[in-house]
């Protein structure tokens, strides 16, 4: 996956940072999920809660621990390609 937009990844250098707050309290914020709609474009969101988001016929992947769910309830594994 690419670095997310404005991310320096570990090889690049990153530009001098101006400001004078403590690098511990920078946060990044990392796309978790992928939302899948029917007759709708897939979108990444850093945050699911299947009781207040979930509507019939959304797939949702959680990119991070290889599962996804098609009920907002079961999290089902996703299956690995051995090519």
């Amino acid at each position: 996956m690419p670095p997310f937009e404005g991310y320096a990844t570990s090889h690049e250098k990153r530009p001098a940072d101006t400001r004078k707050e403590s690098r511990a309290t920078k946060t990044f914020l990392i796309m978790r999920y992928l939302v899948i709609f029917e007759n709708q474009p897939p979108f990444y969101t850093a945050f699911f809660d299947a009781e207040n988001l979930f509507v019939i016929g959304m797939t949702v992947v959680d990119i991070l621990s290889d599962k996804y769910t098609v009920d907002g309830v079961t999290w089902l594994d996703v299956k690995t390609d051995h090519l």
